[in-house]
């Protein structure tokens, strides 16, 4: 008979924010070169952009706080490290997908874009005219944001 009480390990999710930072950076300098903006972001604004991000992970994690275990922002190490309960590995998506690996790479990468795609809202969207106009950048921030609560409710 199997032990159903035994601890099963969380699985860890890294999210490598120097992939972030370029991801940031790179579209930026794309739209300083297009002239669709007056500044270019880049690596030595690396503080000021984790600001962002540190902002960008706290209202994320007010959405996926059910999801997750335990979650660490560290600016010295330029990760977020989320622990997820290990039974999100084991349903329907790694039945489809492989294995709990699997879903830890497609959460990393679904948080990942969801960060930049805030920190570019932030810095990129205009800030003027009706309220009620949207900015490019928070359309897909708002969208990152529901793909990554869909991946993690659907594990």
């Amino acid at each position: 008979m199997e032990n159903t009480n035994s601890f099963s390990p969380a699985i860890m999710v890294t999210v490598d924010m120097g992939r972030v930072l370029s991801d940031i950076c790179a579209t930026s300098a794309h739209l300083f070169a297009a002239g669709q903006t007056q500044y270019r972001l880049s690596a030595d604004n690396e503080r000021l952009i984790a600001v962002k991000l540190h902002e960008g992970f706290d209202d994320l994690m007010r959405r996926i706080a059910g999801y997750v275990v335990s979650a660490t922002f560290s600016t010295e190490t330029a990760t977020i490290t989320l622990k997820l309960p290990r039974h999100l590995g084991r349903s329907r998506m790694a039945a489809q997908n492989g294995t709990p690996e699997t879903a830890a790479s497609l959460v990393a990468s679904a948080v990942e874009q969801t960060l930049t795609q805030y920190a570019l809202m932030c810095f990129h969207d205009p800030r003027t005219g009706p309220a009620r106009v949207e900015g490019t950048y928070r359309a897909a921030w708002l969208q990152a944001r529901s793909r990554t609560l869909i991946l993690l409710s659907s594990l």
